[in-house]
């Protein structure tokens, strides 16, 4: 009896045993109904037991790794404060702060380079300038040929810097680059010469004979002749002496008169039913007939007309300097902008001469 009570007991205590073995807790079960949040919770009990790492703090968002290096490469450059300005003639530019060293080229006078930086020599303790020109080439300068200068604030340290200065040169540039453009649409031929009186006309022949006249008489005398309205302006004075002992053509009679006048640095002209007589520089703001490149209606009298010359291969300032010397004294220019024309006042016939020419 003692044995069975035994075996019995001794098999209440091993079941009892693997009972308490497999028993789960309440939250043990939560997680077997809802497996996600059971991965939730997994997670959440692996921070608790998560060991501190050596270096971390409060301020763990800024760690090495979030700063973005990149950016300092956009940091600009400081700007220049001052510059070398070339002093002497052809300045020698250097490999190294020293005349022992390469040269690489030379500085006119009164360029400037930006300064890097200044060092001494180490042979005769001399101060050379390390520049940088607008083309980022970098060379040394010598501080006996150059002086430094301040740069103004919001300026382009090198925005005048290496430009021409040789005017035959400029206008050669702008030669090559301008388009073609003619004025000869400006042409406009006046009708000057006033037709002959029918008594007049029938002469056919006339002579003329002034002694010491003055030439308001003079002046008036051609216009009774011509029968022609006329306005005399301004300071026409002077004396005239002339005496035709082989009669002239009625037909020359007006030209005789324009000869007359140029003598006087006088002109007429025609303005209206009016003949206008005034002096020359005067005149050259008045209507006046405009004649354009070689053209066959440029009378050969003492008239004063508006010439338009075209050119090719040829600035019109060295045009300027070769006909200069072959006109009137009274003869002027007319800027064209942007187009290749000469254009000048001047007497008929002495167009009709340098076009020749």
């Amino acid at each position: 009896m003692k044995k069975v009570f035994l075996s019995i007991l001794i098999l209440s205590v091993y079941f009892s045993s693997g009972c308490l073995g497999n028993r789960k807790s309440a939250l043990e079960k939560f997680k077997e109904k809802n497996p996600i949040e059971g991965m939730l919770f997994s997670e959440k009990s692996k921070s608790k037991t998560k060991k501190p790492t050596r270096g971390n703090s409060s301020n763990e968002k800024y760690t090495v790794d979030s700063i973005d290096l990149s950016e300092l490469k956009n940091i600009p450059d400081q700007p220049i404060s001052r510059l070398i300005k070339v002093s002497g003639e052809n300045v020698p530019l250097r490999k190294g702060p020293g005349s022992q060293y390469e040269k690489l080229g030379t500085a006119k006078k009164d360029q400037t380079f930006s300064l890097l930086r200044t060092q001494k020599n180490i042979h005769n303790n001399q101060t050379w300038y390390l520049a940088e020109d607008e083309n980022k080439n970098k060379f040394f300068i010598s501080s006996l040929s150059s002086t430094l200068t301040k740069v103004s604030p919001g300026k382009d340290p090198q925005e005048k810097n290496n430009k021409l200065t040789d005017e035959t040169q400029v206008a050669k540039t702008s030669l090559q680059n301008r388009k073609p453009f003619s004025l000869n649409k400006l042409k406009t031929v006046i009708s000057q010469e006033p037709p002959l009186p029918k008594e007049l006309a029938k002469a056919k022949h006339i002579t003329l004979n002034f002694e010491e006249t003055e030439l308001y008489d003079v002046i008036t005398t051609f216009c009774e002749l011509l029968k022609i309205d006329y306005i005399v302006e301004g300071n026409v004075q002077g004396k005239v002496t002339l005496q035709t002992f082989n009669k002239i053509k009625v037909e020359d009679l007006y030209s005789v008169l324009e000869q007359i006048l140029a003598l006087h640095n006088v002109t007429v002209i025609k303005s209206g039913n009016f003949y206008r007589f005034l002096g020359v520089e005067a005149a050259a703001r008045k209507p006046l007939s405009i004649h354009y490149g070689s053209d066959s209606s440029i009378p050969e009298k003492e008239r004063l007309i508006i010439q338009i010359i075209p050119l090719e291969h040829i600035s019109v300032e060295s045009m300027k300097k070769i006909i200069t010397p072959l006109l009137s004294p009274n003869a002027s220019f007319i800027e064209i902008p942007e187009t290749n024309n000469l254009m000048m006042i001047e007497m008929a016939n002495n167009v009709r001469r340098i076009i020749n020419v």
